[in-house]
C-alpha cells in the first residue's frame, strides 16, 4: 500500500486540507487510477535521485461548481533538494521534517492570475534582494527581457521538453463556453412552454457548436514543435489539456439541463449540429488522452541519454570512482592470494616433515592415473583456448534458435487460424429463401373447349430460359481480386472498346462447358415438363366436365337464385359441386407421376437435384393428403359399421399407407432409444432415471398407435402386420425398468 509510506500520507493530509476534501478515500481512489500509475508518480517524486529523471513538482487540481459558478483550487509541492527524500518513521516525524525538503502551497484563484501575483509580489522582490546582496544592481525601470525571453520555459528555466517531467493535473489553454444565465428551475414541460427559453437555448447551442468546431480546427492545424519523441509527447499533452477543458465544461449541470430541455423539442437543427460537434470533440479528446497515457510511460526513457556532451563531467566522476574501486578490489585480491599461497606452502612443508619422520629413507610415488592427468591437461588448454567461452556462445545461439523456432511455430498456428477464418468467412450474404407464396405460379383456365395454361407454354419456357440466363449474367457483379490480395481488380481498357471493362467471374463462367450443359439440360427438362403438363390437361377425363365450363357461371347462379330455391335445393347444389371438386382434386393429384419421379435413379447431379425437388414437393402437399386420407379412413370405418361391402383394393389402399408411415416412425424411435435412451447412459444412472419416464410415455403412444392399426386391419379383414422394432424396444424397456427400480430403491435407502 502507498499509504504505508509516511511521506505519501503527509501529501494526502495537505491535499485534502487544501482542497477541502472530507473523505480520505478520494485521495486513495486517485492513487489507484490507470492501474496504479499515479502512485508510481508519487514514488518517483520522493525517490528519484537524478534531477533529469525525477519529478520536480506535483500539482493537485480541483474544479467544483458551487451555486452555478466554477471554483478552482490547486495544491502544489516543489522539491528544494536533489536526491532521495528520507523516509520518516511515522507521520509525526514526517510533519516535522518533510517541510525542509518540500515546499507546498495553495492556489485558490485563477492559476495564471495567481502566477502573475506570485512572480510580481514574491519572486521579483526575492530576485532583486538576491542580486543586491551579491553586489549586482537591478534597474527597476528597465524591462525584464529574461522573463519575456523565457516565458515559454518552466519556472526553473528548463526547456519545455525537460519540464515534461512535471506531474500535473492542471488544464492548460482553457476555452470557456459562453453559458447564459437562464432560469432552468421547474418542471420540464413547464420549461418547454416558457416563452423565449427554447430560442435562448438554441442560440447557446449554436455558439457552443461554433466554439467546439473552432477549437478542434485550431488543434488539428497545430504541429509538434520540434523533432523527436519529446516534442510529440508535448504536442499530445497540449491537445489533451485543451480538449479536456471543453469536455469538462460540457458536463456542467447547467449545460446538461439546457440540453435536456432542448431535447424535448421535436425537431431542432441546433441540437443535431451540437451533438455532431460534441461527438467529434469526444473522439479527438479520447485519442489525445490515450496517446498521453501511453507516451507518458515512455517519456523517461527518451530523456535519459548518458552519451550527451553535458554528461562528460558525470562520466569522468563515475570512471574515477570505478577505477578507484577496481584498484581496491585488486589490492584485496592480491592480499588474499598471498595469504592462500602462504597457507598452501606451510601445509605442504608440514606434510613433507611428517612423511619424512614417519617413513625415513623410503621412496614413494603418488598413485595418480595418467588418464586423469591427460584429461586435466586437455581441460586446461581448452580453457586457455577459450573453449568454454565457445560453449557459452553456442548455448546462447541455441537458445536464440529455439526462441526463433517457437516464434515460427506460433506464427504458423496464427496463419493457420487466419486461413481457417478466411475459409469459413461468409464474404457474401446469402439470399434468404423466398416464401412459397412468392414463387411464380401457372394457372389453368377452363376455356371452351379445352383447358389452357396461363401464362402460355411458350411464355413459361421463355421466362425460364431468361431466368437461367440472368443467373449466369449476375456473376458480372462479382469483380475478381488481384493476385495474392483481397483487392478488387480495377477496370481495364480493352482494345477496340471505348469504355473500360471490369474483370469479373462472368468471363470464367460463360466459357465453362459445364454451365452450357446445365443450361441445355434445364431448357430441355422444362420443355418435357410443359409437354407432359399439356398432355395431362388434354386427357379425355376432363371432357366430362365440359358442361360446367361451357356455361357462364354468373348467369347460371342468377337464374338459380331467381327461382327462389329452398335450403334443401341449395344443399343439393353444394353437395353436387363439392363432389365434383373432390373428384377433380383426386384426378389432378400427380400421385403416379410422383412415384415414377421418385423411382428415378440419381446417377448424375441433375438427377439427384430432380429427385430432391420431387421429395420437397411431396412434403409440401403431404399435410393435405394426410387430412384427406384420414377423412377417407373415417368414411370407410363408418361403412364397415353398417356392413356395407367394398373391394379389397380399397381396404389395402387405406391401411397400407398408415402402416408404412408407422414403421418409419418406429425405426426412428428405435434408433433414438439405442443411441441416447436410458440404456445408453453408461454409469450415469441418475440421468438415465430422468429420461426413463419420457421414453416410457413415447413407447405407450406407439403401442396405442399399433393397436389402432391392428384394429383397422381386423376391421378390413387384412393380414396383421408385425413390428419387430417395437417388440425389441418393449423387451429392453422392461429389463431397464427393473434395473432402474432397483437403483431407485438403493438411492432412497442410502439417503435414509
Amino acid at each position: 500500500m502507498a499509504l504505508d509510506d509516511p511521506r505519501i500520507e503527509w501529501i494526502r493530509d495537505r491535499v485534502c486540507l487544501g482542497l477541502n476534501i472530507k473523505d480520505n478515500e478520494v485521495f486513495t481512489e486517485m492513487l489507484s487510477r490507470f492501474e496504479g500509475e499515479e502512485e508510481v508518480k508519487l514514488q518517483h517524486f520522493f525517490n528519484d535521485s537524478s534531477d533529469e529523471e525525477g519529478t520536480s513538482a506535483l500539482l493537485f487540481y480541483s474544479l467544483t461548481v458551487e451555486e452555478m459558478e466554477e471554483v478552482e483550487q490547486c495544491v502544489y509541492f516543489l522539491r528544494n533538494i536533489s536526491g532521495v527524500i528520507p523516509v520518516p518513521n511515522d507521520i509525526e516525524e514526517a510533519n516535522a521534517t518533510l517541510s525542509t525538503y518540500v515546499e507546498t502551497g495553495l492556489l485558490n484563484a485563477h492559476s495564471l492570475v495567481m502566477l502573475e501575483q506570485m512572480i510580481a509580489q514574491v519572486f521579483i522582490p526575492l530576485l532583486s534582494f538576491g542580486q543586491h546582496k551579491s553586489g549586482e544592481i537591478l534597474n527597476s525601470a528597465a524591462p525584464t527581457p529574461q522573463l519575456e525571453q523565457n516565458n515559454t520555459n518552466t519556472p526553473n528555466g528548463e526547456t519545455p521538453s525537460a519540464y515534461s517531467n512535471l506531474m500535473y493535473f492542471l488544464i492548460l489553454g482553457e476555452i470557456r463556453l459562453d453559458i447564459p444565465n437562464l432560469n432552468l428551475e421547474g418542471d420540464m414541460i413547464e420549461l418547454t412552454r416558457r416563452p423565449g427559453l427554447m430560442e435562448d437555448i438554441e442560440t447557446a447551442c449554436g455558439n457552443w457548436q461554433q466554439q467546439i468546431s473552432a477549437a478542434i480546427e485550431q488543434q488539428l492545424k497545430k504541429k509538434p514543435q520540434g523533432n523527436g519523441p519529446l516534442a510529440e509527447i508535448d504536442f499530445w499533452r497540449e491537445r489533451n489539456a485543451a480538449l479536456s477543458a471543453l469536455s469538462e465544461q460540457l458536463k456542467l449541470p447547467t449545460v446538461t439541463r439546457m440540453l435536456d430541455v432542448l431535447a424535448q423539442k421535436a425537431d431542432t437543427t441546433a441540437l443535431s449540429n451540437f451533438k455532431m460537434s460534441r461527438d467529434e470533440l469526444a473522439k479527438y479528446y479520447t485519442e489525445a488522452k490515450d496517446n498521453v497515457r501511453f507516451l507518458t510511460t515512455l517519456e523517461r526513457h527518451f530523456k535519459v541519454d548518458p552519451f550527451e556532451l553535458k554528461s562528460a563531467t558525470i562520466w569522468k566522476t563515475v570512471m574515477t570512482w570505478f577505477e578507484r574501486e577496481v584498484q581496491a578490489i585488486e589490492a584485496k585480491y592480491l592480499s588474499v592470494a598471498r595469504q592462500m599461497k602462504d597457507y598452501e606452502d606451510n601445509k605442504y612443508q608440514q606434510w613433507i616433515e611428517y612423511v619424512d619422520g614417519a617413513l625415513p629413507g623410503i621412496q614413494y610415488v603418488v598413485n595418480f592415473a595418467p588418464e586423469l592427468q591427460e584429461i586435466t591437461t586437455e581441460t586446461k588448454y581448452m580453457e586457455q583456448l577459450g573453449f568454454m567461452d565457445y560453449i557459452t556462445r553456442c548455448d546462447v545461439a541455441i537458445g536464440k534458435f529455439e526462441s526463433l523456432v517457437n516464434q515460427i511455430q506460433k506464427n504458423s498456428k496464427d496463419i493457420d487460424s487466419r486461413i481457417q477464418m478466411i475459409r469459413n468467412a461468409e464474404l457474401f450474404k446469402r439470399i434468404p429463401p423466398k416464401p412459397s407464396g412468392d414463387l411464380p405460379s401457372i394457372e389453368t383456365i377452363l376455356s371452351t373447349p379445352e383447358i389452357v395454361l396461363h401464362p402460355a407454354v411458350n411464355e413459361v419456357h421463355k421466362l425460364t430460359v431468361q431466368c437461367v440466363r440472368d443467373c449466369v449474367e449476375s456473376t458480372k457483379h462479382f469483380v475478381r481480386w488481384m493476385a495474392g490480395t483481397c483487392i478488387e481488380t480495377p477496370a481495364q481498357q480493352a482494345d477496340g472498346q471505348d469504355e473500360p471493362m471490369l474483370i469479373t467471374f462472368f468471363q470464367d463462367i460463360m466459357h465453362n462447358p459445364r454451365i452450357a450443359e446445365l443450361f441445355s439440360s434445364i431448357s430441355s427438362n422444362m420443355q418435357k415438363i410443359l409437354s407432359n403438363l399439356s398432355k395431362f390437361l388434354g386427357q379425355q377425363k376432363w371432357k366430362r366436365y365440359r358442361t360446367l365450363w361451357k356455361l357462364e357461371k354468373t348467369i347460371v347462379m342468377e337464374k338459380f337464385a331467381a327461382k327462389n330455391p329452398s335450403c334443401v335445393a341449395y344443399d343439393d347444389k353444394l353437395l353436387f359441386y363439392s363432389k365434383i371438386a373432390e373428384d377433380v382434386f383426386l384426378q389432378a393429384t400427380p400421385k403416379n407421376q410422383m412415384g415414377k419421379d421418385l423411382e428415378r435413379s440419381p446417377d448424375s447431379l441433375e438427377d439427384l437435384k430432380f429427385v430432391l425437388g420431387v421429395i420437397s414437393n411431396t412434403k409440401t402437399i403431404s399435410l393435405d393428403v394426410e387430412m384427406r386420407i384420414r377423412d377417407i379412413i373415417e368414411r370407410y370405418r363408418t361403412i364397415g359399421m353398417y356392413k356395407i361391402e367394398f373391394s379389397d383394393e380399397e381396404r389395402n389402399l387405406i391401411t397400407q399407407e398408415q402402416i408404412t408411415e408407422f414403421k418409419t416412425e418406429l425405426e426412428t424411435f428405435a434408433d433414438t432409444f439405442h443411441e441416447s435412451g436410458p440404456g445408453a447412459v453408461g454409469s450415469d444412472l441418475e440421468h438415465g432415471l430422468k429420461i426413463l419416464n419420457q421414453f416410457r410415455k413415447d413407447l405407450q403412444k406407439y403401442e396405442a398407435d399399433r393397436q389402432e392399426l391392428t384394429n383397422a386391419e381386423k376391421l378390413f379383414d387384412l393380414p396383421i402386420t408385425s413390428y419387430p422394432n417395437l417388440v425389441r424396444v418393449q423387451n429392453e424397456m422392461r429389463g431397464l425398468e427393473l434395473i432402474y427400480a432397483l437403483y431407485e430403491e438403493q438411492s432412497v435407502a442410502r439417503e435414509e
